[in-house]
């Protein structure tokens, strides 16, 4: 629930940003590359790290966490140690705790950059505010953190701080679940190895699809 709410943030909110060159080029984000580390805490705690290149073309990234649950009196740890990688319209990801491994097709990737770069800057602005009111959100203004100006967001019970388009702070409550992301190191524009964007040689990839 919890990584759905925020990928849905995300999709809403970033994928129809335009790059610093202001090029009619569509970006996940608007930093080329960079690298960032989050601290979850909350129902979920551990920390998620980020590293992307080509302005949101190439992603890395790595989420080791415990989800604690507690239902009917009894308690449930659900722990993860994934690791996910997209490059264009391919992912791959890591399950180090099973040991499992997929790789697939984001199958929307080439439909959603058609749709977005057949619109103008303010055709995707406009497209975006509708979707946010759609769904009860709302663009709350700016506020800096730790030095990093942020366009804040709220949508669906959850709040996000995006520093061109990258969110380094995120809370969310919902049905007394209690989630939040908030950045411990964060190097935008800095440079990323390309090898960080190679899926692990030593797995097995099943086939899949997004």
């Amino acid at each position: 629930m919890r990584r759905l709410l925020f990928s849905m943030l995300m999709i809403t909110i970033i994928s129809v940003s335009i790059n610093a060159q202001n090029t009619q080029e569509v970006n996940r984000y608007a930093l080329k590359s960079g690298y960032l580390k989050l601290e979850l805490s909350g129902s979920t705690t551990g920390t998620r790290e980020l590293w992307w290149d080509d302005y949101g073309e190439k992603t890395c990234e790595i989420e080791k966490s415990e989800t604690t649950i507690n239902m009917f009196g009894m308690k449930h740890i659900d722990k993860t140690h994934m690791l996910t990688i997209n490059v264009g319209d391919t992912y791959w990801t890591v399950d180090y705790i099973n040991n499992t491994a997929f790789k697939g097709e984001i199958e929307i990737y080439d439909a959603a950059q058609q749709f977005a770069e057949s619109m103008t800057e303010e055709e995707r602005e406009d497209f975006t505010n509708n979707v946010l009111e759609s769904l009860g959100g709302q663009k709350q203004g700016t506020e800096t953190i730790n030095g990093f100006k942020c366009d804040v967001f709220s949508v669906m019970g959850a709040k996000s701080w995006l520093y061109k388009g990258i969110a380094i702070k995120t809370t969310a409550k919902i049905m007394g679940i209690e989630n939040n992301e908030i950045f411990v190191d964060f190097k935008p524009g800095s440079a990323i190895p390309s090898s960080r964007f190679t899926p692990p040689s030593e797995y097995k990839y099943l086939s899949g699809a997004l």
